[in-house]
């Protein structure tokens, strides 16, 4: 038994089991950080304070239209005087993106949150893209808009 633990031992403390354990913790850890970092949220409502309230992926409109408040949450401050939100409706039969809109937005250099109201007239899957002034994308969310 003492010989397997010897080799027990000596195989934890040598360098081939620690460093890919290492790397492999540092890079989940960084890839984890980096999609929670920036999300796009669709809801009714932002408080001052950049909270959604009455959050959701699927809301439902009166058949004239309806709006709801897009919000985009940024790990760092956006560095950018203007972003852009891009509107796709998603086709129902193709599931290809259609070009609805584009609603630009003027930023501060030190937001690292900023909403937009959006109106959807029809029923379907929408998927929004966010945008700095150097076409970086910033985030990115989908929603379903339910007509009543």
């Amino acid at each position: 038994m003492r010989n397997s633990e010897a080799a027990s031992n000596e195989f934890f403390s040598s360098k081939s089991f620690w460093k890919p354990l290492l790397l492999l913790v540092f890079f989940s850890n960084f890839y984890l950080h980096k999609a929670e970092a920036q999300k796009l949220t669709f809801c009714e409502n932002v408080n001052e304070k950049g909270i959604p309230e009455k959050a959701n992926t699927v809301f439902t409109i009166p058949a004239e239209g309806g709006s709801l408040q897009v919000l985009a949450t940024l790990r760092r401050p956006i560095e950018a005087n203007n972003a852009l939100m891009d509107i796709f409706f998603i086709d129902p039969q193709t599931k290809k993106e259609i070009f609805e809109n584009t609603i630009r937005l003027k930023t501060e250099l030190y937001w690292s949150w900023f909403k937009s109201e959006v109106t959807f007239y029809r029923a379907g899957e929408y998927v929004v893209y966010v945008y700095d002034e150097r076409d970086k994308m910033l985030c990115a969310g989908k929603v379903k808009i339910e007509i009543n």
